[in-house]
Order: C-alpha cells, then structure tokens, then sequence
C-alpha cells in the first residue's frame, strides 16, 4: 500500500505537468499563424482573402513590383514600414546551417538591398541598375521567396521597371500549414508561412 501510495505521489505531479506542458506547446509553439501570400492580380489575391475571410484574424495587403529577371521583389518606403509594422520582416543571423531570425524594427537607407548574396546592386526589366546605400540579410517572413528585397524612396519606386506585385500579410485563425493552400496563386512567388508578429 506504501508502494502504491509513493507512485501517485510521484505520478500525478508528472501527469499534470505533462498535461499543462502539453497545452503550452499546443497553443504558444506548435502552431504557426501567418501567411504571406504573393499575387500579381489584385482581384485574384481579392478574392482568397474573401474565401478566407472568416479564417482570418487580420491582414495587410501593400503593392510593389516584382522583376522575374533579377528575382526582386521591391517595395518603395511606405509599403516596407507598413509590413515591418506587423512583424514581417526579420533581419536573419546564420552560424553554419543554423539560422536565427530578429525582428525588423527600422528601415535601413534608400536604397536598400535585403540578400543573403554579395550583390549590391539590383538590375530593373529595361536594363537600370540601382547602386544600394545599405545591405543586409532581411527577409520576408522566415523564407526567401525571392533572392533580393530592394526598398526604394516613392520617386525612385516610381521609376523602377518592373511588373506590379501585391504582398499580403495574413494571420490566420487556424495553423497556417494546413491552410497555405487556401492562399495559392497564379504567381511566380510562393505563397509561404511564418510566425506572425512574435
């Protein structure tokens, strides 16, 4: 009987913290809540935001341009603030294979290159070339769906040769990964998930 009183007594302390452990690793590690999804059709990505709407906590939609040639995605300044505003981009920390990520809480110059490659200069679709003023390992998200970033001041976005893309930020009520394809487009930037905002 002393036995058995002993293992409850060491049992159910386990039991319950392997209960409430649980429940934390379910609500606050294992799922991930964000999507960024890419669109070069304002009423197609319109349109999977309208089909998830009652999935979607909030989101952000902001216009820029992408160039297939130099695999750039370029955002003028206004439209980075506001999805640096929502935790999506993460300046990225690499020892070996291992890579860490922190989150972006201000805009380097204009021009900024963001890569993770020794370019320092992007190329537009009719040939400019723009020089960076600053460079960094920054990415959208957690995942370098393009092999550049450049943010430019309005004038010089204005002025930069490329086609129109849309990004929007989404954070959605159920685990993202199960619901990425929900978000899928027709463009030739993959739609991708990662921890929104934290």
């Amino acid at each position: 009987m002393k036995k058995i009183l002993i293992a409850l007594v060491i049992l159910v302390p386990i039991a319950i913290t392997g209960f409430f452990g649980y429940n934390y690793f379910q609500k606050n590690i294992a799922h991930v809540h964000g999507i960024i999804m890419y669109s070069d059709n304002k009423e197609e990505m319109d349109s999977k935001l309208e089909t998830n709407k009652k999935n979607i906590e909030k989101s952000l939609t902001v216009e820029g341009k992408y160039s297939s040639k130099s695999d750039t995605l370029v955002l003028n300044t206004q439209a980075a603030n506001k999805l640096m505003n929502q935790g999506a981009f993460n300046h990225v920390t690499k020892k070996g294979e291992k890579a860490s990520f922190k989150k972006v809480k201000k805009l380097s110059a204009e021009p900024a290159l963001w890569t993770s490659k020794s370019d320092t200069s992007v190329t537009d679709d009719s040939g400019k070339i723009i020089d960076s003023k600053s460079k960094d390992y920054i990415v959208l998200g957690e995942y370098s769906a393009t092999s550049k970033i450049l943010i430019l001041d309005n004038e010089d976005y204005q002025n930069f040769d490329a086609k129109t893309e849309y990004v929007s930020v989404i954070k959605e009520k159920r685990d993202a990964d199960k619901a990425l394809l929900s978000y899928k487009t027709n463009g030739s930037i993959p739609s991708h998930i990662f921890h929104y905002g934290e």
